[in-house]
């Protein structure tokens, strides 16, 4: 059985940092989109409907927390995994919607660890859902 190839979006204002990281996962097999502005994530998260995005925080345009809290409020790519990548910890109390906070630097090999970790997890939580339908709670009196 072949597994879908997962899709991963990269919103970052670095270029060398998104050169990296891109050569980083389409070299494990990953399919990469990239937005360096929140505008242009929004695009993507639109056209694309990444399984997870890396999210810098301190972009050009806005603040990259807009991206989280469209996509969580809004109910946009509600299984969506976000990871957020900042050079600026102590920006890293508004990002309680996000599935992980990261602070640069961070190594590509850890990324990389952590980016499979969570699209497995992903992956089976989804697996389970389609096998198991929606949740009936038995015995409930109304």
């Amino acid at each position: 059985m072949t597994q879908r190839m997962s899709n991963i979006l990269i919103v970052e204002d670095d270029y060398d940092l998104v050169e990296t990281y891109t050569d980083l996962l389409e070299a494990d097999g990953y399919r990469v989109t990239c937005a360096m502005t929140v505008v242009e994530a929004f695009d993507m998260i639109l056209q694309e409907g990444p399984d997870l995005v890396i999210l810098d925080l301190n972009l050009p345009d806005a603040h990259g927390y807009n991206v989280i809290d469209s996509m969580r409020k809004a109910n946009q790519m509600p299984n969506a995994i976000i990871i957020v990548v900042t050079g600026h910890p102590e920006m890293t109390s508004v990002t309680d919607q996000a599935d992980l906070v990261l602070t640069k630097p961070v190594s590509n090999q850890q990324l990389l660890t952590i980016i499979k970790r969570y699209l497995v997890q992903k992956s089976r939580m989804l697996s389970i859902r389609s096998q198991t339908g929606p949740l009936t709670l038995y015995g409930t009196s109304e």
